[in-house]
């Protein structure tokens, strides 16, 4: 979400040919490294991607706009993220927030 209101939403979904067993529980740790400078970002989350307490969703706040990601036990739980943009990425805020139901899947 751009700072005036504009927003651009962006899907992407992978098919996966042998399924991964998401463990059942995982430890509720919000850990994160981020490192980058002017308009580029990088971002490592470390979390087990269990069905209780993964990382669900993490959110980017920067001067110009906002960034939101959201995630299932399916993502990789040393997910790694690249963003680059037009625009100065400096003074940013980044939370990531576990999720607060158990995930079942639609299968």
């Amino acid at each position: 979400m751009r700072g005036d209101g504009a927003t651009t939403r962006l899907v992407q979904r992978v098919a996966i040919d042998r399924p991964y067993l998401i463990p059942e529980d995982g430890v509720a740790t919000k850990e994160f490294r981020v490192r980058g400078t002017g308009n580029t970002i990088e971002l490592i989350h470390r979390n087990r991607m269990a069905r209780a307490n993964y990382g669900e969703h993490v959110d980017l706040v920067v001067p110009v706009g906002r960034l939101a990601i959201s995630m299932t036990p399916y993502s990789s739980g040393l997910a790694h993220y690249r963003i680059a943009a037009d625009h100065s990425l400096e003074g940013h805020n980044i939370d990531l927030r576990l999720a607060t139901k158990r995930f079942e899947s639609e299968r």
